[in-house]
């Protein structure tokens, strides 16, 4: 194979990495959770969350999906929400149960979104109740069962939570009006799921991690798919060139891009 490119790299980088390290994503955060247990992992509107943190919550997420809604492993689950501590809690509870991330923005017409749900088979969808009000227009004509809704400030504490939830929805009018009365609740599902048994799925290298959307500037949206292994050999590829810079249990990322995009969820999201 022709590759002139290494001769450019700098000479602590290899020219290989170890495809065998991690048998997939949810191998790599457990070991995070228990290695950085008391490190913060995220940090969002002044409330941290650590790394033990996230593995609880994300382990009730998972467990709920397996058991509370009954869906099999290699479901198709979709998040359409900003950047909110919910959003990680979510993103690796669905990997955890062995399912499948559909990463949708939340500034998706109905039409936009009705085509991404549709494409991708996905079954259920955690959503921001200021963007339900869409989902509402046109879940009836796509696969999905169950819909999960939570707001901004659902990770709060619960004087924060209640009065930031009030301002945001009924001061400021920014969730418009919905009928969705069959939906569930995230800070329900997080109490379903704490009490159940989580189950930890085999999940292997080729099995798909994601359906990350394009664009959709040359035509409809497409959906990229995205195994363990293409998501772990993109995170060893960013640490072999950029772990040595980073001081461990002390680097800070600042996320100012959207963690359903693809840069963000391998940089931000996922390098955990």
């Amino acid at each position: 194979m022709y590759t002139p490119w290494l001769k450019n790299y700098p000479e602590h980088i290899a020219h290989q990495i170890d495809e065998t390290e991690h048998q997939s994503l949810v191998d790599l955060y457990e070991k995070s959770f228990n290695c950085f247990a008391a490190q913060p992992a995220f940090v969002n509107m002044d409330k941290k969350l650590s790394y033990k943190q996230l593995g609880k919550r994300s382990q009730r997420i998972a467990t709920y999906l397996q058991q509370s809604l009954k869906l099999k492993q290699g479901a198709r689950v979709a998040i359409m929400m900003p950047n909110l501590l919910q959003y990680p809690i979510v993103l690796l509870g669905i990997l955890r149960a062995g399912m499948v991330v559909i990463n949708i923005n939340p500034l998706y017409t109905a039409t936009e979104l009705q085509h991404q749900l549709n494409d991708s088979g996905a079954e259920a969808i955690f959503i921001v109740a200021n963007f339900a009000s869409t989902l509402e227009e046109i879940v009836k004509e796509t696969h999905i069962d169950h819909v999960i809704l939570t707001e901004v400030a659902d990770e709060l504490t619960l004087i924060k939570r209640n009065v930031l939830n009030f301002v945001i929805s009924r001061i400021k009018k920014m969730v418009p009006k919905f009928k969705l009365p069959d939906a569930h609740y995230y800070r329900e599902a997080l109490a379903l799921g704490a009490q159940g048994h989580y189950i930890r799925p085999v999940i292997k290298q080729q099995d798909i991690a994601f359906l990350q959307y394009t664009g959709g500037t040359t035509g409809p949206s497409k959906g990229a798919v995205l195994t363990h292994a293409n998501m772990l050999a993109s995170l060893q590829q960013a640490e072999a060139f950029f772990g040595h810079e980073i001081i461990e249990k002390k680097e800070t990322i600042v996320t100012a891009l959207p963690l359903y995009h693809a840069f963000a969820l391998t940089v931000n999201a996922c390098s955990l």
